[in-house]
């Protein structure tokens, strides 16, 4: 049974999670986490950020991929981190990963309509998406400095110029690594890559890239889902709405999140804000220096 299926997508640490979580409570729908994920997801996709056309990765194996994701029909890999030891590493091995429990609660709604399919491990794909089946992408949108945050706090580094490479060294040939291993400039050449990308494909098909900032969901969050649900003809109720008001409103924590991706334990008015906390004034720079103009899309709202 092939289903509806709409990618969400962003920098990791941009909040395609919680969009993604939301958008899944709709009737008929499921969710499905990070299949392109290089760690837990499907075993036809070899690397972190694959990008259709480049690195041996053939527009047809993706479009072979949606296929499966709009089928249920994924073959996972197991799901373990290198971070990840003693209780959490020996539960991945017994019950699996996010991205496994995902699909196992998915297959229990065989008669669902939509999948929703959240990756931040996708942006580089989305424009194949996007011709391929003609669905819309939600892209989650997260200001440079709180996403370099995150990843600095995480430690979570990528291969920032295999990405350039499969992207025709469109981004790092005008402005090279500095310091190819550094957290921060990496995280920093990773923002600007992923939003130049999906800014250029809003440009191209502009009814089928729908943003959201988690500036705009701090702020308030309730008629910002209610124009993607419209946006993607996903049914809204009372209860999802409830679910809304709860999640984003703001409680009482730590205003630097612990140390796990997805802690629900802060204060989600500090999620843009706790960067001044941990980016050195050096480190503010080489972002600074990394995004330029690109952010000017995001700032002044050029995608609405």
């Amino acid at each position: 049974m092939r289903r509806n299926t709409f990618l969400v997508t962003g920098t990791p640490r941009s909040g395609t999670t919680v969009v993604g979580d939301i958008l899944g409570l709709a009737p008929s729908t499921v969710t499905l986490y990070e299949p392109m994920n290089g760690d837990s997801g499907d075993r036809s996709v070899d690397r972190y950020f694959e990008i259709p056309g480049a690195h041996g990765y053939s527009k047809k194996s993706f479009a072979d991929l949606v296929s499966r994701v709009s089928r249920l029909d994924l073959k996972l890999r197991p799901g373990n981190f290198a971070h990840e030891t003693g209780l959490r590493k020996l539960a991945k091995k017994i019950i699996g990963g996010r991205s496994r429990h995902s699909l196992r609660m998915a297959k229990l709604q065989p008669t669902a309509q939509n999948v929703i399919w959240k990756d931040p491990i996708a942006p580089f794909a989305a424009r194949a998406f996007i011709e391929c089946t003609g669905q819309p992408v939600v892209a989650t949108f997260r200001p440079p400095h709180a996403v370099v945050a995150s990843l600095k706090r995480l430690n979570w580094t990528y291969n920032i110029q295999e990405i350039d490479d499969g992207l025709k060294g469109k981004y790092l040939s005008r402005n090279p690594m500095r310091s190819p291993d550094d957290v921060v400039e990496g995280g920093a050449a990773l923002w600007a890559m992923v939003y130049g990308e999906l800014m250029e494909l809003h440009e191209a098909y502009p009814d089928k890239v729908h943003f959201v900032s988690t500036e705009d969901l701090i702020d308030d969050a309730l008629p910002v889902f209610e124009r993607l649900f419209d946006d993607l003809s996903l049914e809204m109720t009372d209860k999802i709405r409830e679910k809304i008001v709860a999640r984003f409103t703001p409680k009482d924590a730590p205003e630097t999140p612990n140390g796990h991706p997805h802690s629900r334990n802060r204060d989600i008015r500090q999620a843009n804000e706790y960067w001044r906390k941990i980016l050195t004034d050096n480190e503010i720079e080489v972002v600074n220096d990394r995004v330029g103009t690109i952010r000017e899309f995001y700032d002044t709202r050029a995608f609405a």
